[in-house]
């Protein structure tokens, strides 16, 4: 008995990388709340629960201490709400804190080479 979806019937979803504006030094943990809290905000729980935001870890570590000084962090979500959270974040309103989307992606492969680019 196989239980695996087929491709087909998968959801597609989207890679945003986002950059973290803020006067403090924020903790990973915060900056993810944050971002949860902007998005419940702006498309409320049923929009949350069909977006499926899900917080994506990099393995390499040199991309992770890359994107931990530059407070960037990688955000998957289905194909559809792609524009609804990157409103979401626009509009999250904050004093002292933005977030903005600087790429999106349907690879993570091409959200790590984006950011090596940005390395160099």
């Amino acid at each position: 008995m196989n239980l695996k979806l087929k491709p087909s019937l998968r959801e597609k979803r989207h890679y945003l990388l986002i950059k973290v504006n803020s006067e403090k030094d924020l903790d990973e943990k915060e900056i993810k709340e944050k971002i949860k809290k902007a998005i419940f905000e702006f498309i409320g729980i049923l929009g949350y629960a069909n977006a499926g935001p899900i917080f994506i870890d990099i393995e390499d570590e040199n991309l992770k201490k890359e994107m931990k000084s530059k407070k960037m962090i990688v955000l998957s979500v289905t194909t559809k709400f792609v524009k609804h959270v990157k409103a979401a974040l626009i509009l999250s309103k904050e004093k002292n804190f933005s977030l903005d989307c600087i790429r999106v992606s349907g690879t993570l492969k091409k959200i790590k080479d984006f950011i090596k680019e940005m390395k160099d």
